[in-house]
């Protein structure tokens, strides 16, 4: 057998080729797995003294969505548990757990949520599973409805106690890539509300499945969307809880494995078959992707032929420092949670923004200017009596609402504590 076709490790027979070097399928199964425990390198077995070995320090919350990437982090967290119950004597260095959002109400799988978790827990005997309809996101919050201008500027026209619906939020949503982008909103939200109702028995770390290049393609659609400030708490790893947005430690093991090779890691573990796709499919016509799929499809397109480049957008990404580390005053966003300052977002877009047209030149655009005009002060004025709430929105939801004239969302609070939230 020549060298060409042999592993550069142990000389065995090559099950695949990366990164120019040759692997037999126990190499590279080894060479993916070290990049995840170097990531996880604080999840050992701890000992009192010897022969005395104390519980877990740490628990791990791997958010899953049974794709191939979190599968695989799944499997590869799941394997070190394994090896450590059988070198210490079942026991373990850390607790897993795996979180799943139920999104099917949106975006319906291939299989039963259900089915698919008890096929997981009986291939993955040390982890615990725990699924939570996107539909929690509502229980228990109040329904507050925007209202949008043409001017980028909000309102809030109602507020019920009765909770809306993942259907209705959608409803009211006119784009793909605005319903994607809400809807990860939201999985972001109830993932974290889990980490943080399990860090209360035991420090949580949140381990991410993201591999090197969905990172790549998170950096580029968020700032497509215009939600660039959200790279910094969302792309790079914060293992110290301070200087995550969230208040927990949020990590990347796999930010240093390409797409292409999970499914072959998957593959040589017996896994590929867990993992499950959803119904709906990627339009064949550019025009009706949604962002996050352009970007999906951009990656994997390059990333076999010019495998740097994912890798170097998620380098210089890793480079950016936290855009309000030094700001004051600020408050959360009413839809993302994010950090913003109220006035900043609106008095940047509208110094960007062209709002108002020439200057008529003929009859015709005279007419056209006056209808207009009475149009923008109908939409401004609605009761005069009234006065409105103003929310705080940041640039990427401004951007995200602007084509939906009426916007319905949960809010965690009472009636009263919306009100006080919003500016006056």
């Amino acid at each position: 057998m020549s060298a060409e076709s042999t592993c550069r490790r142990c000389d065995g027979p090559t099950a695949i080729k990366t990164r120019q070097a040759n692997f037999c399928q126990p190499c590279f199964i080894t060479f993916i797995q070290q990049k995840q425990r170097k990531a996880m390198e604080g999840c050992k077995v701890l000992f009192a003294r010897p022969g005395c070995v104390l519980p877990p320090a740490i628990n791990i919350l791997v958010p899953i969505s049974f794709g191939q990437s979190s599968l695989a982090l799944l499997d590869m967290a799941h394997a070190q548990l394994e090896e450590q119950a059988k070198t210490y004597e079942n026991a373990a260095g850390f607790t897993l757990n795996a979180v799943f959002i139920d999104c099917s109400e949106a975006d319906p799988l291939e299989k039963e949520p259900n089915q698919i978790i008890s096929e997981l827990e009986k291939r993955f005997a040390h982890a615990k599973f725990t699924c939570i309809p996107l539909s929690k996101a509502f229980e228990g919050a109040s329904s507050v409805t925007l209202k949008h201008n043409r001017d980028y500027t909000s309102f809030v026209s109602g507020i019920s106690e009765e909770p809306t619906s993942v259907q209705q939020l959608l409803s009211c949503i006119g784009t793909k890539s605005a319903r994607e982008d809400i809807i990860s909103v939201l999985q972001r939200h109830l993932i974290i509300e889990e980490a943080k109702k399990q860090n209360e028995s035991l420090p949580t770390t949140v381990a991410w499945g993201h591999n090197a290049t969905r990172l790549a393609e998170l950096t580029l659609s968020l700032t497509i969307k215009g939600r660039g400030n959200r790279i910094h708490a969302q792309v790079l790893e914060h293992k110290n809880p301070k200087d995550s947005i969230s208040g927990l430690p949020e990590i990347h093991p796999l930010n240093d494995v390409l797409s292409y090779e999970i499914p072959f890691y998957n593959s040589f573990r017996n896994v590929s078959d867990l993992a499950v796709d959803t119904v709906s499919k990627p339009s064949q016509v550019t025009k009706n992707l949604s962002i996050d799929q352009l970007m999906h499809q951009y990656f994997e397109n390059i990333q076999t032929n010019f495998p740097s480049i994912a890798s170097t957008v998620v380098r210089t990404a890793a480079k950016l420092d936290d855009p309000n580390a030094a700001k004051q005053g600020l408050t959360p966003c009413f839809i993302c949670a994010s950090p913003v300052d109220p006035n900043q977002s609106l008095a940047w877009l509208t110094n960007i923004t062209v709002n108002e047209p020439a200057a008529p030149e003929t009859e015709e655009e005279e007419e056209l200017s006056k209808k207009a005009h009475m149009e923008k002060s109908q939409e401004k004025t609605g009761d005069a009596d009234r006065h409105l709430p103003v929310p705080n929105l940041c640039y990427g939801c401004i951007i995200t609402i602007r084509d939906t004239d009426s916007f319905t969302f949960p809010k965690r609070a009472s009636k009263q504590d919306i009100l006080d939230e919003f500016t006056l």
